[in-house]
C-alpha cells in the first residue's frame, strides 16, 4: 500500500509539472508576442512620426515656394512704398482739386430750396467722382503704359547719351580753352604791347584860337 501511494504522489506530481510547463510555456510565447506587438505598434508609431514630418516639411515648403511665387507674381509686392492714402504728395494736381462749392454758390439774397441744393450737391459730387472712376478705368493703364514708355525713353537718353555728350563738351570746352589762351599769350599779346609801345600816348593839346584885333 505504501509503494502504491508513493508511486500515485509521484505520478501526481510528474503530471503537475507537465501540466504546469505548457501553461509556463503559453504564458511566455503570449508575452514574447506582445513584446513583438508593442514593438510593432512602436515602429509603426516612429514611422507614423517620420511621415508625419516629412508631410509637414513638404507643407512648408509649398507654403514656401507659393509664398515666393506670390512675391513675384502678386501685384501688391510690386507696389510696396505706394500711399493709398495720399495719392498727390508732391501736390502735382492741386489746381484741379475741384469740389462743389468751389464751383458754386448761392447768395444770401438768392437761396433754392434745401432739397434741391442737397441733391444739386449730392450728384455733383457723386457723378464727378463714377465719371473719374470710369474714364480712368478705361484710360489709366494704357496712358501708364505710354507715359512709361516715354519717360523711360527720356532716362535712356539722358543717361545714356546727352549726359555723356555734355560732358565730353565741356572737355573739349577745356581743352580749347586752354589752347587759346596759350595762343593769345604767345602770339598776339606781344604784338599788341609792342603796337602800343611804339605809338606812344596820344596828344590831348588843343590849338588856341588866334586873337583878331579890329582898327
Amino acid at each position: 500500500m505504501t509503494m502504491t501511494a508513493m508511486e500515485n504522489k509521484t505520478s501526481s506530481k510528474n503530471n503537475l509539472n507537465e501540466s504546469t510547463h505548457p501553461l509556463l510555456d503559453e504564458t511566455i510565447e503570449m508575452k514574447s508576442k506582445d513584446n513583438v506587438e508593442q514593438q510593432e505598434i512602436s515602429l509603426q508609431n516612429i514611422d507614423g512620426d517620420k511621415s508625419e514630418t516629412k508631410v509637414e516639411t513638404m507643407v512648408g515648403e509649398a507654403k514656401a515656394s507659393l509664398a515666393s511665387k506670390c512675391k513675384v507674381l502678386c501685384p501688391t509686392q510690386w507696389a510696396v512704398g505706394l500711399d493709398l492714402s495720399n495719392r498727390d504728395d508732391k501736390h502735382l494736381n492741386q489746381q484741379v482739386d475741384i469740389k462743389f462749392n468751389d464751383v458754386i454758390g448761392e447768395v444770401e439774397s438768392n437761396h433754392s430750396v434745401d432739397v434741391v441744393f442737397r441733391l444739386a450737391f449730392i450728384l455733383f459730387s457723386n457723378v464727378n467722382i463714377f465719371v473719374y472712376q470710369l474714364v480712368s478705368g478705361v484710360l489709366a493703364i494704357p496712358c501708364a503704359i505710354v507715359w512709361g514708355v516715354l519717360f523711360s525713353l527720356i532716362n535712356v537718353s539722358f543717361i545714356w547719351v546727352l549726359t555723356p555728350s555734355i560732358k565730353v563738351f565741356n572737355i573739349l570746352l577745356i581743352v580749347i580753352h586752354g589752347l587759346w589762351a596759350g595762343l593769345i599769350r604767345t602770339f598776339l599779346h606781344p604784338i599788341f604791347e609792342a603796337v602800343s609801345l611804339v605809338k606812344g600816348p596820344a596828344s590831348n593839346v588843343v590849338n588856341p584860337t588866334p586873337i583878331t584885333t579890329v582898327v
